[in-house]
């Protein structure tokens, strides 16, 4: 609703020039989402440090909003600056500090600032180990560890990295652009980077604040991988892993691992896997579980043979190269082992986000976007595809060979070249590629591409952008999604994806019939028996300067309110600047007592039908 400006509504708005700036001294700025950095609290001068930024949301989870963002960075008292670029929520960059005892940097964004504060470590206090095994029993690391050549954690061995621990390793040197020519640690000790090999247990326990680190002790210099050998489960806790991959060569994609396991059951908790020569891991035979990680800056990600994974909440980014740049390559697995891949990002790369071979893997809540070739393959069996969203990839998704099994629901394609394909890779023209999709979005330039017979994609209950049989689809020509140039892929509310799904059920949360797409379109409930004060935002039972301060931050900063009909003051149906100069004006300037309920009438129940929800009373 639309409004005259009076004298006293410009007067009110003079006011909120001055409550706002008020607002944002007392209280300290509200966002959307958080700046959280994770770095050591230590350094090498000569060595680069990892600076890791996330953006995260009011309940502390990463926030894949916005897009894309610039963080930057700068040493006080120092010329070192630069940015880190962040992709849905995370990014990181090797930094190099200045040679000083200690340094304060500081990471800024959106009119955000944290600064961490680092104090040099004295390389002549290093621990320095030679090389060869550990001796039996526990062994702590803790300070400045080097280590100078390939050693051993034996089977009776525990490696146990106190929160903190920079460990050094030496490298050979390695061409930035290219993998390392490692083939044999026997036949190519020159070619080689050091190697540490775990038969026994490692435990690496940095922290948040503290974390571990393993790099390389000359930048240009990459060391080779560490060797889980039938090792006996470890952990990795807050550790950066960077500078190393320079080791065999091995698997499909013919290059050497930063972390290479056989046999061997692995976590890793909130760690970051960056910067490697060859791929960032190759698991064999084995058991692992990552969980809030940043894999990045790698010739690929992840490769897997004959292994259970749990691949929770990561971010696999920028993986580059001249084949086979994969984010994860899923091999297939053993009998009884199951691999999940949820809530994770998978972006930037020059092959495939997720590829599969003869592999059964379900793919939940993920986001793939900016591949040069598919955001996902599949290479036969059965692959469960929930609530993702494929934005920009050549492919969205494809799938080949005989058994290939697509299970896709609620997913949105937007953007790609190709949203879905079957594609006959072998020139096998008889092949039955089985793909079943459901509840679906599907909007790209083309958005079936098929090899083979139509009718061998089944696709019901979805959007697409051409003609295409099946029951319930919807041929549209824009699903009208709420701001996809801005990358904002939820539904409008004047989509024709809203409640267009089975209505033999099951239902969305608010009762009404599925939605399409990766998000669905939540309706809000109003409860006209919900009781309030009209004005009394900060629910004290009287009128007063911290009603419009709190109003003004849930509209400009989204601070959550369980209760926004309180701040509808001129009773309009809509929450805004207006209804902060209706406050303003009735405290400072004597205007109009405000619509009923109000602070005269007491508690009540809103008179005025209207979609502003309130999840519980206010007062009674």
């Amino acid at each position: 609703m639309s409004k005259m400006l009076t004298k006293k509504s410009t007067l009110s708005l003079s006011l909120i020039g001055v409550v706002l700036p008020l607002v944002l001294l007392t209280s300290g700025t509200v966002h959307a989402q958080t700046l959280k950095v994770l770095c050591r609290d230590s350094f090498v001068p000569s060595v680069p440090v990892l600076l890791r930024v996330e953006l995260v949301d009011e309940e502390g989870q990463i926030s894949r909003t916005p897009w894309d963002a610039t963080v930057n960075w700068r040493v006080e008292d120092s010329p070192e600056a630069g940015t880190v670029e962040v992709l849905n929520g995370r990014g990181s960059e090797l930094i190099q500090l200045p040679d000083t005892s200690e340094v304060n940097l500081i990471v800024e964004w959106d009119g955000q600032t944290v600064t961490k504060s680092l104090s040099a470590l004295n390389p002549a206090e290093a621990t320095v180990v030679e090389g060869g095994s550990l001796p039996p029993g526990l062994t702590e690391w803790s300070g400045l560890v080097e280590i100078q050549d390939h050693m051993i954690v034996p089977n009776a061995a525990t490696l146990r990295i106190l929160p903190g621990t920079l460990i050094l390793i030496a490298g050979v040197l390695t061409d930035e652009d290219q993998p390392g020519e490692c083939d044999d640690y026997d036949d190519d000790p020159d070619k080689c980077g050091s190697q540490i090999t775990i038969d026994g247990t490692i435990e690496s326990l940095g922290t948040e604040e503290s974390p571990v680190t393993f790099t390389a002790k000359v930048p240009t210099e990459a060391w080779g991988e560490i060797y889980h050998d039938n090792a006996s489960p470890s952990t990795y806790e807050f550790t950066i892993i960077s500078r190393g991959g320079n080791s065999p060569r091995n698997g499909h994609t013919s290059t050497g691992p930063l972390i290479l396991s056989e046999d061997s059951q692995i976590t890793f908790d909130s760690c970051s896997l960056t910067d490697s020569a060859g791929k960032i891991m190759q698991a064999e035979d084995s058991d692992f579980i990552m969980r809030n990680c940043l894999l990045t800056r790698a010739i690929m990600g992840p490769e897997v043979d004959g292994t259970a994974i749990q691949f929770i909440g990561n971010h696999i980014l920028h993986m580059k190269g001249d084949d086979d740049n994969d984010g994860i390559y899923l091999h297939s697995q053993e009998d009884g082992q199951i691999i999940t891949v949820k809530d994770s990002v998978v972006a930037d790369g020059d092959d495939d986000g997720i590829d599969t071979l003869r592999s059964e893997v379900t793919i939940e809540n993920c986001l793939v976007r900016d591949y040069a070739d598919k955001g996902i393959s599949i290479f036969s069996d059965t692959v469960f595809v929930r609530g993702c969203l494929l934005v920009d990839n050549e492919i969205g998704l494809s799938a080949k060979e005989t058994n290939a099994a697509p299970r896709i629901e609620h997913t949105t394609f937007y953007g790609n070249e190709i949203g879905i394909e079957s594609r006959d890779k072998n020139d096998k023209p008889d092949l039955f590629l089985d793909f079943q999709v459901t509840h679906c979005i599907i909007y790209s330039d083309n958005p079936i591409r098929t090899d083979y017979p139509e009718e061998d994609i089944k696709i019901t209950y979805s959007a697409i952008g051409e003609e295409w049989a099946g029951e319930g689809n919807i041929i549209t020509e824009d699903p009208l999604l709420m701001n996809p140039e801005g990358f904002d892929f939820r539904l409008s509310p004047d989509s024709p994806c809203i409640d267009a799904g089975n209505p033999a059920g099951p239902f969305d949360s608010d009762g009404s019939r599925k939605d399409l797409g990766a998000f669905p379109f939540v309706t809000q409930t109003v409860d006209p028996m919900i009781t309030f004060i009209r004005g009394d935002f900060n629910n004290n039972e009287r009128l007063e300067i911290g009603d419009p301060i709190l109003l003004l931050l849930h509209v400009f900063v989204g601070k959550e309110h369980n209760c926004p009909k309180a701040g509808d003051a001129d009773d309009s149906g809509e929450l805004n600047v207006g209804d902060a100069i209706t406050l303003l004006t009735r405290l400072f300037l004597g205007g109009d007592v405000l619509p009923e309920p109000n602070i005269l009438s007491g508690c009540g129940e809103d008179t005025t039908e209207d979609e502003i929800a309130c999840e519980e009373a206010q007062c009674e």
